[in-house]
């Protein structure tokens, strides 16, 4: 994705003592992304509920993306303060199949509570969230009021949003029945999730040294949230709360951590542990 704004600074270059404050502007950065991407849904069991096989097939979407970004953290793996928010529009319609926009906005601040070598290094308080809202346009079928394609749906859980939950284990479900071959009855009792046209997810993080000068700190957490079929239902959040560690290894950053669900559902698929190479949180 191409970017605009303030060009980084040449490592070891001196600023004049006259230079300009530092400003909103020069965390900023802008761009546009254009995709077109061809998703084939295939090899659907014949026991799936009815949206997913009526999404069977393969589509073309050609969509525009523009985005802005502003980050002040002060590192990219282990800020003790700043924040790092986005907001992107994808917009799908300029030729192919798919015709839907999905609006997202995500933020993440940080705080820091305590700064002394004597314990141990920096303690950090992290505030996170993300909202996601996508709507699909004349052609789309709908399905529980859902019009995305399924591709483009939100699903939740995993290390990235509500730890404790399996990756991609949240969000609306359908009822599927199967026919018992020996009684004849149908049991609707499963249910598979569908995805959903709207997410948000609140994360409280504390973050804490364990041996900082190696890069290794240790985190703390509470999560919250869902993804949603017809607007947010408060009702409907799952939480959890888990700790694990983090540490800038010579491969790249490496994040082991455990979630436990607070409140469970049936049908809720749940993983305690998480493991992520190179992602930041």
């Amino acid at each position: 994705m191409p970017f605009f704004g303030a060009p980084p600074k040449e490592p070891g270059s001196d600023e004049l003592a006259g230079a300009a404050p530092t400003t909103i502007w020069d965390y900023m950065r802008g761009g546009v992304a254009y995709d077109l991407t061809r998703d084939t849904i295939g090899g659907v069991d014949q026991n799936a509920v009815q949206d997913i096989k009526d999404q069977e097939g393969t589509t073309l979407t050609s969509s525009i993306t523009p985005g802005i970004t502003y980050d002040s953290r002060d590192h990219f793996f282990a800020p003790t303060e700043g924040t790092k928010s986005a907001f992107s529009v994808k917009t799908a319609g300029l030729g192919g199949d798919s015709r839907f926009i999905k609006t997202d906005l995500s933020g993440r601040w940080h705080y820091p509570l305590l700064k002394d070598p004597k314990w141990g290094g920096n303690y950090v308080l992290a505030l996170g969230g993300q909202l996601g809202y996508g709507i699909g346009f004349a052609g789309q079928s709908e399905t529980n009021g859902l019009t995305l394609p399924l591709f483009e749906r939100y699903f939740l859980g995993g290390i990235n949003s509500i730890r404790g939950f399996q990756d991609r284990s949240l969000g609306p479900r359908e009822k599927t029945c199967v026919t018992n071959l020996d009684t004849g009855v149908p049991d609707c009792s499963k249910s598979d999730v569908i995805g959903g046209d709207t997410a948000a997810v609140m994360n409280v993080e504390l973050l804490f040294p364990i041996m900082e000068q190696y890069g290794l700190r240790g985190v703390a957490f509470f999560d919250m949230g869902n993804a949603f079929a017809n607007g947010i239902d408060f009702g409907d959040m799952r939480r959890s709360v888990g700790a694990g560690v983090r540490w800038m290894s010579p491969f790249g950053p490496l994040r082991v951590e455990l979630g436990f669900p607070l409140n469970k559902k049936p049908g809720d698929e749940t993983s305690v542990l998480g493991f992520s190479i190179g992602s930041q949180p």
